[in-house]
């Protein structure tokens, strides 16, 4: 267990190394937060209450999306098919390191840095900007950042088996982009799920997405429909189901590998 904490911290410092890529990121979710803000605030100010959520929360919710949605843009699929595709994975399998759990850590790692980074300050202002909208007490705090992190942790293992897929596709760019367009719209980064309507968002439970990012959101703000406790435990299901999911694919391309290269 040692080793993959060294890789940890090892992968948190190296994201210090390149300040110049990670300040162009956080401008960039920045400019995308602000557009969004003055979007919705634009389209609802006069609305106070839009599908049981009034105008503040809805902004708040849209701040706090692209934040979170910060912390997942890791790329670590695309960057697990290219290894698949130039043959480096035969570096990986020489490592004394499961691939699965280094790849994982790795993406949180980073994802943790960046909130360290940048994301707790945000919502520090937000805090205390909308004090009575966001996270009320200590418990939902805890259960906030709990959540952040089996976010992260759900998001790292979807995308290492989305990553592991392309070695049965000859062209994984369109798996690629196909997995954000349904990330993006059933975790709740582009909108809050209420705005989808009835039937969609019923739809949205069955999937693993809302928990990503929608669920985070809606235990800090406290509206969470589910209850903090059950949406956890439903977090951890998800990602014990993908990481075992992960596991079993990777052994069978691993054979693949094996068998294909003598």
């Amino acid at each position: 267990m040692k080793k993959y904490i060294q890789y940890f911290r090892l992968n948190m410092i190296n994201q210090l190394k390149y300040p110049v890529d990670l300040l162009s990121g956080i401008l960039d979710k920045i400019i995308a937060a602000a557009a969004s803000f003055f979007l919705w605030y634009a389209a609802y100010s006069d609305d106070r209450i839009v599908n049981g959520l009034d105008i503040n929360q809805i902004l708040i919710y849209v701040i706090l999306a692209n934040l979170i949605t910060f912390l997942f843009n890791n790329g670590k699929d695309r960057e697990i098919a290219k290894r698949m595709k130039n043959g480096d994975i035969a570096i990986d399998l020489t490592r004394p390191v499961q691939f699965q759990i280094y790849t994982v850590m790795r993406s949180v790692a980073e994802s943790i840095s960046k909130f360290c980074l940048f994301a707790a300050g945000i919502i520090v202002i937000l805090k205390i900007v909308y004090r009575s909208y966001l996270l009320n007490d200590l418990l939902l705090t805890i259960a906030f950042l709990c959540s952040i992190l089996l976010g992260i942790c759900l998001q790292a293992e979807i995308d290492f088996c989305i990553g592991i897929l392309s070695f049965w596709f000859i062209n994984y760019w369109g798996l690629s982009i196909a997995k954000e367009a349904v990330v993006e719209i059933f975790s709740g980064a582009l909108f809050p799920l209420e705005l989808l309507g009835g039937a969609v968002q019923q739809a949205a439970g069955f999937f693993p997405f809302q928990y990503m990012l929608a669920v985070p959101v809606y235990i800090a703000l406290g509206t969470d429909p589910s209850g903090t406790a059950q949406s956890i435990m439903r977090q951890i299901l998800w990602i014990a189901i993908f990481h075992l999911a992960g596991a079993v694919l990777y052994k069978k391309a691993v054979k693949r590998i094996t068998i294909m290269g003598g």
